[in-house]
């Protein structure tokens, strides 16, 4: 930065330029490996035809290069440049800046590519993913999908699910999509956040979210659409499940059990406890089902199976 950039003096954003494209591109990767949203741009490259004379009277000849430019706003305790005269440019990020968010451009399938799982071993279990190091979690992408069922699944008076051995465990998910409601203007509209309670109403459909708790003498009359099963290891049995299953699987379309877990490594000893029982994932009995299909995260590990 100190020889190759600057920071503008009007917003505090940093600018870095080079005709190197693998060097900008370098820039850009480190930059989002320390969760520093930036963009690159290309433009022709110029250069002064008078050295002597300041750069906006000397006029510039184009060289036939392509200059590429790296544009950031770095976090408020990391130092941009090491030239005072650059550093005292840099201005606090502006919390309602775009710098802040990212957004979702578009949703598309692809086929399947071949994947091979990988365990990332920390004590928050938080991994990054693509070539923007988007920082995800279990509980993150469990919310998601729950909140998806909710409102966009096309579910009449949809019953979505966040189940655990403990009610604390089951709010952790639950939490997680009352942050994301309350951060999407077009969620916060159509949806009721009932506190006491701890449920989402999501207005248009009469679709509700809520947490429950492995108390199953309390558990039955349900006809979930769609259940996150938080920290499944942690269950002693599948009476939970099976309750919940048995309210699914005639009475909904497409009902999903979504499975997380922190715990377990071995696939077969994860699959031991949803498939002991005797209600398959579709919710009929093994002799109505043979095989259903079920979605099993462990860390950043995931798994697709038959039981």
């Amino acid at each position: 930065m100190d020889s190759d950039g600057y920071i503008s003096d009007r917003k505090g954003q940093a600018v870095y330029t080079s005709t190197e494209k693998a060097l900008a591109e370098s820039v850009s990767e480190l930059l989002w490996s320390l969760g520093i949203k930036n963009a690159v741009t290309t433009h022709a490259s110029t250069q002064r035809t008078d050295w002597s004379r300041p750069s906006v009277e000397c006029g510039r000849v184009a060289t036939g290069e392509t200059c590429y430019t790296v544009k950031f706003t770095a976090f408020d305790d990391i130092r941009v440049a090491g030239l005072d005269r650059k550093q005292s440019s840099a201005v606090s990020r502006n919390p309602e800046s775009r710098s802040h968010f990212r957004d979702i451009d578009k949703i598309e399938p692809i086929p399947n590519r071949g994947m091979q799982c990988i365990q990332v071993d920390s004590p928050s279990h938080q991994y990054l993913v693509g070539r923007s190091y988007l920082p995800t979690h279990n509980s993150e992408l469990a919310a998601a999908i729950a909140l998806y069922c909710l409102c966009a699944d096309n579910e009449p008076k949809a019953e979505v699910y966040s189940a655990g051995v403990e009610l604390n465990q089951a709010r952790i998910v639950f939490n997680v999509a009352v942050d994301m409601m309350a951060q999407w203007h077009v969620l916060s509209r159509r949806c009721k956040l009932y506190k006491s309670a701890k449920e989402i109403h999501y207005l248009p459909l009469g679709g509700v979210y809520k947490a429950l708790s492995a108390d199953v003498a309390g558990k039955h009359g349900f006809s979930p659409s769609c259940v996150v099963v938080d920290e499944v290891h942690a269950h002693k049995d599948r009476t939970l499940i099976d309750n919940l299953l048995r309210g699914s699987g005639r009475a909904r379309r497409q009902p999903l059990f979504f499975c997380i877990s922190t715990a377990w490594d071995s696939r077969e000893t994860m699959r031991t406890p949803l498939t002991s029982g005797n209600t398959s994932f579709s919710g009929k009995s093994a002799a109505e089902a043979q095989t259903s299909v079920f979605a099993f995260f462990h860390k950043s590990i995931a798994f697709l199976g038959e039981i």
